[in-house]
């Protein structure tokens, strides 16, 4: 049996990004996923978990995930039909690791996103738009708020590309 085995869901815009195309999915799954978040902040590394409001926040196909209680939240929804694609995957996704909890090490302790600046010292400081933002600042707070992956900045080397990945 699924831990995750069925769920109801809507789209709304999203609020702060007036004239935006995108919208919001928030599907709700009839059962509490605060005892499960320790497991996933255990396994996804670049996840951010707080544990006093139950909240863990990580990427997932480019969409930006939250969990918290009952409730999954995926931003920047085309469709309803993508929005609804994507939720059965994410939830195949987390009973995957749900039927693996026991082989992990639940993770209690809450995780910061690395400093914009932080990661911004460590990119080519081009500004060559490669990523699809104006400027490596940009891209830098995008990437420290769960927007962006690090490999979308082709320009950076190596060492660089180490550099930021050993901040989340």
């Amino acid at each position: 049996m699924a831990f995750i085995e069925k769920f109801t869901f809507e789209l709304t815009p999203i609020p702060c990004e007036v004239g935006s195309e995108d919208y919001k999915l928030t599907a709700k799954i009839g059962k509490s996923l605060n005892d499960f978040l320790p497991y996933l902040n255990g396994y996804i590394k670049k996840g951010l978990y707080t544990p006093g409001v139950n909240t863990f926040v990580f990427n997932f196909e480019g969409h930006k995930v939250s969990l918290t209680d009952d409730k999954i939240m995926i931003a920047r929804i085309k469709s309803k039909d993508e929005g609804k694609e994507l939720a059965e995957k994410l939830i195949t996704f987390l009973n995957e690791i749900y039927e693996k909890k026991d082989e992990i090490s639940p993770c209690y302790d809450r995780r910061e996103p690395p400093k914009a600046l932080d990661i911004y010292k460590a990119l080519p400081k081009t500004n060559c738009k490669k990523c699809g933002e104006p400027s490596c600042f940009v891209f830098a707070t995008k990437l420290s708020q769960g927007d962006h992956e690090i490999e979308d900045c082709t320009e950076l080397s190596d060492e660089d590309f180490k550099k930021i990945e050993e901040m989340f």
